[in-house]
């Protein structure tokens, strides 16, 4: 503590302990009462300072190339924890975060944990970290969501504050060791294209990149346009805030249905993800499923054309500084292509876009189909910026093969010639750009649902190919299976931004509490007058044609 504030605490014991001697015992008994209220403040920086000791641990679990912790370097974190409790056992947060922890620890360092303290606020199965062995019908839950991302956590919180879901009923699971998995492992430059800007109490409109209401990553944050690592800062402290049940480090493998019609119900079948690979196998039961798992930790990065395997993915880069190579092929465009391209440009080395269009020079009523102002605005300023290579862009070229050379790499390309641009139009059909670095690969993401549940889904005939949903977000073939985040499409509709996708937050909640047997109506209500509630995507499509 500051020396000021020690010195006001002592002076209020000290006033406390007068107080007693001269035997005014109502008088000591309020002054003592002061003192005792500031320990729920030094509760809660007793959680802060665990988990500034539990994060980097966290952090070197998911680094691959260093070796685990060990118990030991847990402990102080666990002590802080336990202080919390003992400070304000009313701090629920306090006995959540080392609940996690203990899970954490079971499941890397097994048969090693007999020392670890016992918790004693919670001992149902639903609570964070525990691992959930539900087998009989009546002890389901009511919902299980997959991923604790923008979606998993902005969903999870709608059930709880809206719409009245029991916490102790539902649980979020997540293949990272954090909230916010997919955030922390973009590239150290890469921010959000969408600005930020904490407009609360003037409009009711929300914060651009707000998952929840009454909360900012602007002023969380005091960034416009945040690293995913602090966007997955602001996630967790949303979570925390709301006690959201989390059970961390473990992979959704398959689901089972098991319900007849009117009646879903699950078998959530999962595993231990990579960060523990000790802990035993598990399943979950319940009524619903909501699907948030993503698309990030799912690229596409095979199938695609011949010698796609050879690429290396952009999710898969941490910086672009530490990319080795002096010059870059990059293949796709839109804001990953061009994000990469003005990164690697600002480290002056040398870089060709080859584009299915020239999205640079493109424009849309729909955001999600033109580049963004703020990625506009960075490549201007590369390309205007003579002490940096200008990268090459070319619109209007597929991909058709990659492949090794004696110098490097050969990518051949197809040029559309309805696309030709005005550099080049003596161009050839057929072109080969040569580079000696593996291509950069930015043509999106397989996404989770693909990857891991397609099954459970119809899927649209369309070029999009996206997953066919209900007016309410729910499969068309699995009844009681929602969707919700980036992979939504309606009719056309993407749904790829966080203020796009959080508006369908509340549909999918209130189909499922109202199933489970919840009066909805104020929380529709208060969610409309947030603009938190789109059903209405024919109006959408009105606004951009």
């Amino acid at each position: 503590m500051p020396d000021s504030l020690m010195s006001e605490v002592d002076s209020m014991v000290g006033r406390a302990e007068s107080l007693l001697r001269s035997k005014d015992y109502a008088a000591a008994a309020a002054a003592a009462e002061a003192v005792l209220r500031n320990l729920s403040l030094v509760s809660k920086a007793a959680v802060i300072r665990g988990n500034a000791l539990l994060f980097p641990l966290l952090d070197q679990i998911m680094d691959g190339s260093r070796e685990n912790p060990n118990r030991a370097a847990f402990q102080e974190a666990e002590d802080m924890f336990v202080l919390a409790r003992k400070l304000d056992p009313e701090n629920e947060v306090a006995g959540i975060e080392e609940q996690n922890m203990k899970s954490i620890i079971q499941m890397l360092l097994p048969g090693d944990d007999a020392d670890l303290h016992e918790i004693h606020h919670a001992s149902d199965n639903t609570v964070l970290g525990k691992k959930p062995q539900v087998s009989k019908q009546d002890d389901d839950l009511d919902v299980v969501i997959v991923g604790a991302g923008a979606s998993g956590v902005g969903v999870g919180l709608m059930l709880i504050e809206q719409f009245g879901i029991d916490r102790k009923r539902m649980l979020v699971l997540e293949r990272g060791a954090r909230v916010g998995e997919s955030f922390r492992r973009w590239p150290k430059e890469m921010r959000f294209i969408s600005p930020s800007f904490n407009q609360a109490e003037w409009t009711k409109s929300l914060d651009l990149n707000s998952i929840a209401q009454d909360t900012s990553p602007a002023k969380f944050l005091l960034e416009e346009h945040p690293t995913g690592e602090q966007y997955a800062n602001y996630l967790e402290a949303v979570a925390n805030e709301s006690q959201l049940p989390i059970q961390f480090c473990t992979d959704v493998t398959r689901i089972s249905p098991l319900g007849v019609p009117g009646h879903p119900r699950f078998k959530v079948h999962v595993k231990p993800s990579q960060v523990a690979p000790a802990a035993t196998l598990a399943s979950v039961h319940c009524k619903f499923v909501i699907w948030a798992a993503g698309e990030f930790q799912y690229p596409k990065d095979s199938g695609g054309f011949q010698g796609m395997e050879l690429c290396q993915h952009n999710s898969f880069v941490r910086s672009w500084v530490d990319v080795p190579g002096d010059e870059f092929v990059v293949i796709g465009g839109y804001e990953s292509g061009i994000d990469a391209a003005v990164q690697l440009a600002r480290t002056k080395r040398p870089v060709t876009v080859l584009a299915a269009s020239p999205c640079w020079q493109e424009s849309s009523p729909d955001p999600s189909e033109e580049l963004a102002p703020y990625t506009r605005a960075r490549l201007r300023d590369v390309m205007t910026d003579a002490s940096l290579p200008q990268p090459k862009l070319h619109g209007g070229f597929t991909v058709t093969k990659v492949a090794k050379a004696d110098a490097g790499y050969l990518v051949y390309a197809k040029e559309h010639a309805a696309d030709r641009v005005a550099f080049d139009d003596r161009a050839p059909v057929q072109r080969i750009f040569s580079t000696a670095s593996p291509p950069i690969l930015c043509v999106g993401f397989q996404g989770s649902v693909a990857a891991l549940v397609g099954d459970l889904f119809q899927w649209s005939s369309d070029k999009a190919s996206s997953p066919v949903l209900t007016d309410q977000d729910e499969s068309t073939r699995t009844e009681g299976f929602f969707l919700v985040g980036p992979s939504v499409c309606h009719d056309g509709l993407i749904f790829c931004f966080v203020y796009k996708f959080r508006q369908r937050f509340a549909v999918v909640a209130e189909a499922v509490a109202r199933r489970l047997g919840k009066d909805t109506h104020q929380g529709i209500m208060a969610c409309r007058s947030a603009d938190m509630f789109l059903d209405d995507l024919a109006g959408i499509h009105a606004c951009t044609g």
